[in-house]
């Protein structure tokens, strides 16, 4: 079989969202929204009496991300593949680029990436602005609410054992995420295969200081594959 030479295409992210938990404050949550102009200083709180982790954020242009102790956010997305499955395309390369929306921190940040199990799939990002969620919606505790993700929470059935890291440095106007060619290859194998989804999280201390963005920004999140058209 021949193949036309290799090319980078681009693969659109068409549904995220952000997870929210705070486990400090079981009956509220405070919403920093990271206002730019006001550097990040401009604190609400959620609905009285709501959990973060019942709270839907997607439709939200940027969030920020940070894994301690008492807190855990993350962002949540998957990518439109099923129109490269079954094609016998060969993958050379793939990538994931999140946009940064804006961050004060002076460094590098360090970021996971894990795949959403296959049988959590049914995930849907919601219209939520820190609200809480309706019907379908997906929030840290919920994978569409009312039903709950198959584990303790989002990041209790993300693939651990298929785990990525990578560094952001500042000034770098997205965050990239390098993908083992053979486990695309294997995806793109299978027709119709969708895509589950992955989550990222982080541990920036002070969580005001990164934010990142989702569809709803200036520059969307994308996922890119270098791969080969059979002839």
């Amino acid at each position: 079989m021949l193949f036309r030479s290799a090319t980078w295409i681009s693969v659109e992210i068409v549904e995220d969202t952000f997870v929210h938990n705070w486990s400090a404050q079981e009956n509220e949550c405070i919403i920093d929204y990271g206002d730019p102009a006001n550097q990040g200083a401009d604190t609400e709180y959620g609905p009285d009496g709501a959990p973060c982790s019942d709270l839907n954020f997607g439709d939200r242009d940027e969030h920020w991300l940070a894994t301690n102790d008492t807190l855990r956010t993350g962002y949540l997305a998957r990518a439109e593949l099923e129109w490269l499955t079954g094609r016998g395309i060969v993958v050379e390369d793939a990538k994931y680029e999140l946009p940064v929306a804006f961050s004060e921190i002076d460094g590098e940040v360090l970021f996971s990436l894990a795949p959403i199990r296959d049988d959590n799939a049914d995930w849907f990002a919601g219209e939520g602005d820190a609200e809480v969620a309706v019907e379908g919606e997906a929030t840290h505790k919920y994978r569409s609410y009312p039903d709950l993700w198959g584990g303790q929470d989002v990041y209790g059935i993300t693939d651990i054992s298929k785990l990525l890291t990578t560094q952001w440095f500042t000034g770098d106007p997205v965050v990239t995420f390098y993908l083992p060619v053979t486990r695309v290859q294997a995806w793109l194998d299978v027709g119709g295969r969708p895509d589950p989804g992955f989550v990222v999280w982080n541990d920036v201390p002070d969580p005001s200081s990164f934010y990142l963005g989702s569809l709803e920004s200036e520059v969307e999140p994308m996922m890119y594959v270098k791969l080969c058209y059979p002839d």
